[in-house]
C-alpha cells in the first residue's frame, strides 16, 4: 500500500502524522511511504531523517493525498476537502476526531 503523510495546515498544529520510526515500521510491512516536504519540521524530524527511514519526499500535498491511504494527526481543513476526489475507489484516510462525533468535515467527505 502506498501511504502519504501531509504537513498539518491547522493554525497551531506542529506534529506530523508518523515519525521517521513509524515510516520505517510501515516499510517493515510492505509500504511504501510518501511525506510531503517539511511536514515533520514542527515535530523536530527533517526530511533527511523521512528519507533514512525509506520514505520519498514530495512537494505537494496534491502528491501525498494521491496515495492508497493518508494519514494524518488532524481533521481535514477546508482547503483539503478537494483531494478528496482522489479518495474515491477504496482508498483510506486515517486521523483523529476530537469528539468522535460527525463533524463538518465527515459531512463534507461523505458528500463527495
Amino acid at each position: 500500500m502506498r501511504i502519504g503523510i501531509p504537513k498539518e495546515i491547522k493554525e497551531m498544529e506542529n506534529r506530523v502524522g508518523a515519525t521517521p520510526a513509524g515510516v520505517a515500521e510501515m516499510l517493515r510491512n510492505g509500504h511504501k511511504v510518501m511525506i510531503e516536504k517539511n511536514a515533520g519540521v514542527g515535530s523536530g524530524f527533517e526530511d533527511f531523517e523521512y528519507e533514512e527511514a525509506g520514505a520519498s519526499i514530495v512537494n505537494s500535498a496534491r502528491e501525498v493525498w494521491l496515495s492508497d491511504m493518508v494519514y494524518k494527526v488532524k481533521e481535514p481543513l477546508p482547503a483539503e476537502y478537494s483531494f478528496f476526489r482522489g479518495l474515491v475507489g477504496g482508498k483510506l484516510f486515517f486521523t483523529s476526531e476530537i469528539d468522535g462525533s460527525k463533524s463538518n468535515s465527515v459531512l463534507k467527505i461523505e458528500n463527495f
